[in-house]
């Protein structure tokens, strides 16, 4: 999932290299400090699911907290299938092992319910599940089974294609961190937690981030990666040029490689991150309240604070 093809490597790789000399907004150098406010998740800072920002006045100002969803769940079960996944892969290119070995330990895991479950619950990854189901007022015990199906089928398809893509570690991107936090807190922003850290043949480094579905040009995902960037080089002082999107609902198709959707990490969706987190930071601090969101009906309707919304002055 996360492992690049050979393709796409080399193309990572001409865009790292082209990006590293016409980035000026780098972490470890910026002249912009943040407002004063109440530090936010990236999420919070990126996210324009609400196209107004008024769900963040909701949430932060008025302490209505957000429901979790069934496909919020869906998606932490995807992202905790890559954790176990890719942790594996970690291990094996430190010491030198073959990706065939990797494979039949995720085909054991994969076996049974009580090991999906047992390596699920090692990362603490089945809050979210209870959490949903808590929300949803659902029998948790009921629930799990359809989720280990979900976890189970990606372990399998990540299974086959390490062995079919990769049959010796050192053919692959090097793999850096999984699921691994980043102190923000130098940008204004709470320590974010980045899906998949590569390090490219050229010693390029990359960030992937998982999300379920591509929505048009994915631009809250982009800006949400170009946060991360500044805030590894804030705290590394290491160049961070090229991202990489990485969407979970076309794993099914099996035999096809995931979707993915690879960019440069440049100056503008650096800035947009600055302006965005700066008037999150106004609108979570409650100096301003957005108003209603208009042409933005599909969108209200999924949203959870839909009904207390139309009543805030």
């Amino acid at each position: 999932m996360y492992l690049l093809t050979n393709l796409e490597q080399e193309r990572a790789m001409r865009i790292a290299k082209d990006q590293c000399l016409g980035i000026t907004q780098r972490g470890n150098d910026l002249k912009s400090q943040p407002i004063e406010g109440p530090p936010l998740n990236f999420s919070e800072v990126t996210s324009t699911f609400c196209p107004t920002r008024r769900r963040l006045y909701i949430s932060r100002v008025l302490g209505v907290p957000s429901k979790t969803s069934k496909s919020m769940a869906l998606g932490s079960m995807e992202h905790a299938s890559a954790s176990i996944v890719f942790k594996k892969v970690k291990s094996a290119q430190s010491c030198g092992g073959e990706m065939n070995h990797v494979a039949e330990e995720l085909e054991a895991i994969a076996s049974c319910d009580e090991s999906a479950t047992a390596a699920l619950w090692s990362d603490n990854n089945l809050d979210n599940i209870e959490k949903y189901c808590s929300d949803a007022e659902i029998s948790y015990q009921d629930t799990l089974p359809e989720y280990l199906a979900v976890v189970k089928e990606f372990l399998l398809l990540e299974a086959n294609r390490l062995r079919q893509k990769y049959p010796l570690t050192n053919t692959a991107p090097a793999i850096l961190a999984i699921e691994e936090y980043i102190d923000g807190y130098g940008l204004g922003v709470n320590r974010g937690k980045i899906d998949c850290l590569l390090r490219l043949s050229d010693g390029s480094i990359m960030i992937c981030d998982m999300k379920r579905k591509s929505w048009g040009d994915n631009h809250d995902g982009k800006i949400q990666i170009a946060g991360y960037a500044l805030a590894m080089e804030k705290e590394y002082h290491i160049p961070v040029s090229v991202g990489c999107l990485v969407f979970s609902s076309t794993l099914p198709n099996s035999g096809k490689e995931p979707e993915r959707e690879i960019f440069a990490i440049n100056d503008n969706y650096r800035g947009e991150f600055i302006s965005m987190r700066d008037k999150a930071i106004q609108i979570a601090s409650g100096r301003h309240l957005p108003p209603i969101p208009n042409n933005a009906e599909w969108k209200c309707k999924g949203c959870d604070a839909r009904e207390s919304c139309s009543t805030i002055k």
